[in-house]
């Protein structure tokens, strides 16, 4: 059974690396986004023929517009329709938020129950949206509708939301023309680097790290990079240690008494709070450190090429100017705190996270000690 499941997973990868690749092609050969969409769909009508698949244009007024669309012959062709989203402000809300929609029954989910009359004409019971956005805001939306109650797959969903990941790529190329030289360049790269992991991910079923994630690594509400794009070049500046006997220092903080500020002021004020955390970090910070937001209220810094005297030192700035730091906010002026911990790189270290390990240990140390502090695991061994 598990090989059998190995086996429908690789052709499920494969499939989606062949329509995921015909799509990058068409980006590199410097086609039109409205030919991209096309064969976008063209793709996708390929790999799901029972399934309405279709592009809408979205309006910064809320109105909807079916772009493209191709159509199983048991269902009805809406190319052309139009519909105001105003009228399911659920709805729109989400879509503003760029929020995957994967809903099994549209007739008894609340977000598409003013909704219902344009549903029932087109035959629609269930679908998968997925927003595309530009500019902050949402210009499109890649759409798969069933004639019937579906629960949609991860394999599914994956390949849609991948699709228009690089669709957002499309619309900026054709944004920026003046700059085609330079976008043709990171497309080639990106095609490149594609074409490395479908090989690899054939041979070896570990696909699905690189692709359309390259272009969701940063954390929205702090724009630092994210948990994932942390490990990720955390993990090329270990292997890069390990090799050279360099020497790097891991710093990791919390906020302290986060809750109390959520619960205090509200959690409006504590996002504000995240976001200056993360304005103090970045002001600091060296072009070749590697900094994110890794939780809730923690935050993480490798400092390269760094003895763990001069990251204690870097982490009693961070503290210090994180205390004098005043928030401006609607409830008046604020103030926080943090606690940290640092650990240094040793040869013995089998792996980033036993580094990280212990920066947290010290870390929980700090708070265990009163909070406001930075604490050394060279502290917690005296």
């Amino acid at each position: 059974m598990k090989y059998r499941s190995e086996v429908i997973q690789l052709r499920h990868n494969r499939d989606r690396y062949k329509t995921i690749g015909q799509i990058v092609k068409s980006i590199n050969a410097g086609m039109s986004s409205e030919r991209i969409i096309q064969i976008a769909l063209e793709e996708l009508a390929k790999r799901y023929p029972l399934y309405r698949v279709s592009y809408s244009t979205v309006s910064e007024q809320g109105i909807l517009k079916i772009w493209r669309c191709s159509t199983p012959k048991h269902m009805p062709n809406i190319e052309g329709l139009e519909s105001d989203l105003n009228i399911a402000p659920d709805y729109l809300k989400e879509l503003n938020q760029f929020k995957l929609l994967a809903v099994s029954d549209v007739l008894t989910d609340h977000r598409f129950l003013p909704l219902q009359e344009p549903m029932t004409k087109g035959n629609t019971r269930a679908v998968l949206d997925v927003p595309v956005s530009h500019n902050k805001g949402v210009v499109g939306l890649f759409c798969l509708d069933s004639s019937e109650k579906h629960e949609w797959t991860v394999e599914e969903i994956k390949m849609v939301s991948e699709i228009a990941e690089f669709m957002e790529i499309a619309i900026k190329q054709a944004d920026y023309l003046k700059h085609k030289e330079d976008m043709a360049i990171q497309l080639e790269d990106y095609n490149k680097r594609l074409e490395i992991e479908v090989r690899e991910q054939t041979k070896e079923l570990q696909y699905a790290k690189q692709t359309a994630e390259q272009l969701a690594m940063t954390d929205e509400l702090t724009q630092l990079p994210n948990r994932r794009a942390f490990f990720s070049a955390g993990e090329q500046l270990y292997l890069q240690a390990k090799r050279h006997a360099s020497s790097f220092c891991v710093v990791t903080f919390d906020i302290d008494k986060f809750k109390d500020i959520n619960d205090n002021y509200g959690h409006e004020i504590g996002d504000i709070a995240l976001k200056e955390m993360g304005e103090v970090l970045t002001s600091i910070s060296r072009s070749s450190d590697i900094i994110g937001r890794i939780g809730g209220e923690e935050f993480a810094m490798i400092l390269a090429d760094t003895e763990i005297a001069g990251a204690i030192q870097f982490a009693e700035r961070l503290r210090v100017l994180t205390q004098q730091n005043t928030m401006n906010t609607s409830k008046g002026e604020i103030q926080f705190t943090i606690s940290t911990g640092v650990a240094q790189f040793s040869e013995r270290d089998d792996s980033l996270k036993s580094v990280i390990a212990r920066a947290d240990t010290a870390l929980f140390v700090a708070k265990e000690r009163g909070r406001n502090l930075v604490i050394s695991e060279l502290q917690i061994k005296r």
